[in-house]
Parts: structure tokens; sequence; C-alpha cells
């Protein structure tokens, strides 16, 4: 269903949702930029957004998607902080990097940085996910999570050797004991991998 130049923004970002619904995402991008009203477009973005990574789980689209606008407010979501994950889970550790690069400063970047190095770890990587941390400039704090995140990689890929190295680079003593017990007890969960968030720790 094509646009008309009479639309409000109530009808168009309306529009643009029955476009993702029937898979049109192309139409429905360029009847979101005829929209002028920010909190509609906000919605329409967001729409379209949803459709490409929980529906179609199409996520190079979604990332094609959030990099093609120029203003973060119009994606910055919980919704992006996953696509991130999946793109680094997927291999696309390069597309993950370049979304948290043009993420504000108040957005989780460690939180998603320390899970991009264990995705990196996770395949053997481990070089690549030292270089994440050294990109992203993680302070200390950030680094011993991460560290813990890929010790726990190492372990279930049966390198204990190299796991009890990076346990050496722990500082923060309640993170290394939690690394000792991982080095310890190579029966690792490997579910369990998001990072642990003290809520009295900037991210």
């Amino acid at each position: 269903m094509p646009a008309s130049p009479l639309q409000s923004n109530e009808e168009l970002k309306a529009l643009v949702i029955k476009q993702t619904q029937a898979g049109d995402i192309e139409a429905a991008k360029l009847t979101a930029s005829r929209i002028t009203d920010w909190n509609y477009l906000r919605e329409a973005w967001m729409g379209i957004l949803h459709t490409q990574f929980s529906v179609l789980n199409d996520h190079q689209g979604a990332k094609e998607t959030v990099l093609s606008l120029t203003d973060h407010r119009l994606w910055m979501s919980t919704l992006v902080h996953d696509l991130v994950l999946r793109l680094a889970q997927l291999g696309d550790i390069e597309g993950a990097k370049t979304i948290i690069r043009i993420m504000p400063k108040d957005s989780p970047r460690g939180t998603l940085v320390t899970q991009i190095a264990f995705a990196q770890a996770k395949h053997g990587d481990y070089i690549g996910a030292r270089a994440t941390l050294d990109l992203f400039q993680c302070d200390q704090y950030w680094r011993d999570l991460a560290s813990v995140l890929i010790i726990k990689a190492m372990v279930e890929r049966g390198d204990i050797a190299e796991a009890k190295t990076v346990l050496m680079q722990i500082i923060d003593p309640e993170v290394k004991a939690s690394a000792v017990k991982l080095c310890g007890n190579p029966a690792v969960n490997p579910e369990s991998t998001r990072t642990p968030l003290p809520p009295h720790k900037p991210s």
C-alpha cells in the first residue's frame, strides 16, 4: 500500500507497521522517512527493527537499518543491545563493534564489549578477545569481568593452561575468586554466559 501525500504522521506510522508486517521493509523505510513528528518517527523505526530482528531474523538487515539512522535516539533500545550480542554470536564481530561505536556514552558498553570478547573466545580467538577490550579502552573492572567469561570459554574448549594465564591478570579479589572456581572445575555450564552486574558499578 503506497503512502498518500496527505496522510498524517499517525497514519504514516500505521502504514509503516502494515508494510513491515507484510514484509515490505523497503517500502516501510520510505514511508518512515516522510514522518515529521519525532515520537511517531521513533515508533515507526522501532517497528521496522522489531520486525527485522524478532520476526524475520534478518540480523544483517537490522544492523543496516541501525547504521542508516544518524540519530541514535531513533533506535537505541534493549532490542539493539540484543542485536549486538546476536551479531557477535553469529561471528559478525566487526558489525557488533560498529554499532557499539555509535552508541551514546550512557549505554551499557561495558556489558556489551565483554559479551563480544566472550563470543570471540568461544571461537578460540583469544587474541581478538583481548584486542576488543583494548579497542574500547575498558577499565580494569570490566576487564576483570570479561576475563571471567574468556576463562569460561577457554575451560569449555579444554584450554586450562591458557585459562590459568588469564586468571593471573584479574585484579578484583571477588571476581578472581569466581574465576578460580572455573579453572578448578572444567564442568562449566555453557548456558551461563551473562556478565554479573553489581548495581554499584558504572557501565
